[in-house]
């Protein structure tokens, strides 16, 4: 449980500017997601704290005022357990010594007649007894509002993970399949302008590719990879390039000695 001014102070450091109170059933009393500076959303909370009555309030604050399609918060939750008293309203009279000074004689409520009168007891309860165990409640029910809170954070988190995952996977299994097609359509034709015609494919593979060193063919897989992010119609140079190797030789080899030159 924190004070109202640390609130403040952490929605100044951390620019929290959205919020929401509510009460201690958990019921939502005020809430503040329009777009404004954090000074005015801080002012806005004192606002709201300078009218209300004494209780015990949660005050979530957020970054970000986007909502979700029920209108809960996408955001990071930020939550305060705040004990607002009547000695914070900023109409209670002036006090001396620490005592608040009335016109009229202060009023007494139920509870503090019930402990004057030495009616401590509630149900042969200790009235400490029974505070204790109220706070206790009230202390689960707010971690358990908050662990629902982060499991739904995190659950937001995760989904965005996986959709990127499953996008960059789909990605990088599409190009390697394009460079995979075009080692095995054009690589051979080229290998065999070196080595002769290529030979026949075996159960659909070429001969020349099932024997080509591995570190080989992986340079080669990586340089198609490379040309392919930065040539949109590199499949059909290749190609050409390939029936290059294959009508004209001479020419080729010429090519690639430039290349080598380079």
């Amino acid at each position: 449980m924190v004070k109202q001014d640390f609130v403040y102070r952490a929605m100044r450091e951390m620019d929290l500017r959205y919020f929401t109170v509510q009460d201690a059933s958990y019921n939502l009393v005020y809430m503040h997601f329009q777009p404004s500076d954090v000074e005015t959303s801080v002012r806005k909370l004192k606002s709201f704290f300078d009218d209300a009555g004494a209780g015990m309030f949660i005050v979530t604050c957020y970054k970000e005022n986007e909502l979700r399609a029920n209108g809960e918060p996408k955001g990071r939750p930020f939550l305060y357990e705040v004990m607002h008293t009547e000695t914070m309203r900023k109409d209670q009279p002036a006090s001396v010594n620490g005592m608040p000074q009335y016109n009229e004689p202060a009023p007494i409520s139920a509870m503090q007649s019930m402990l004057a009168n030495g009616q401590g007891m509630m149900g042969g309860v200790g009235m400490d007894v029974y505070l204790s165990a109220k706070d206790k409640i009230l202390e689960l029910q707010l971690q358990i509002q908050r662990l629902e809170m982060e499991k739904k954070y995190l659950e937001d988190q995760l989904s965005r993970k996986e959709s990127d995952l499953r996008s960059e996977f789909d990605k990088k299994l599409n190009n390697e399949t394009r460079i995979q097609g075009i080692v095995s359509q054009v690589l051979p034709t080229v290998m065999g302008a070196f080595g002769g015609a290529a030979q026949p494919p075996m159960n659909g593979i070429p001969q020349q590719e099932q024997t080509m060193d591995q570190d080989v063919k992986n340079k080669v897989i990586a340089s198609v990879n490379k040309l392919l992010e930065i040539d949109p119609d590199f499949a059909a140079n290749i190609a050409k390039l390939a029936e290059l190797a294959q009508t004209k030789p001479e020419v080729y080899k010429m090519a690639v000695q430039m290349l080598k030159n380079y």
